[in-house]
């Protein structure tokens, strides 16, 4: 299935997704944005970015600290900073992203609660 496609054959497929950029900047003035698809995970009490892409892109570790892991138990994580730009909408927000391994995965984030309590249905 193709990103572009819409409607519920969509929805049921790939869920729900943002088309969202993330924005990097240098010396505090906005630079290029990397533009991805994020997952818009309305269960989920924290944010997550690729591991991989956020090293890329060269975000900066704000901390680090454990999650739930899918096998059992926790593990530790680094987060990171990451400007969140949704175009559609003209929204940006700062997001605290834990650095998660989406290899495989067709998103390269995931939007939890902390980035969409600024939403209404």
């Amino acid at each position: 299935m193709e990103w572009s496609q819409k409607g519920p054959e969509a929805l049921e497929q790939v869920g729900p997704v943002a088309s969202v950029e993330i924005v990097l900047s240098v010396d505090g003035d906005i630079g290029q944005a990397y533009d991805c698809m994020a997952i818009l995970d309305t269960g989920g009490r924290i944010s997550a970015i690729d591991a991989g892409l956020a090293r890329q892109l060269r975000l900066g570790v704000i901390e680090s600290g454990e999650v739930a892991s899918p096998v059992g138990g926790t593990e530790e994580v680094e987060y990171f900073a990451v400007s969140v730009r949704i175009p559609e909408l003209d929204y940006v927000d700062v997001v605290r992203a834990a650095g998660l391994d989406l290899t495989g995965y067709p998103h390269k984030m995931v939007l939890g609660r902390p980035f969409l309590k600024g939403f209404e249905l």
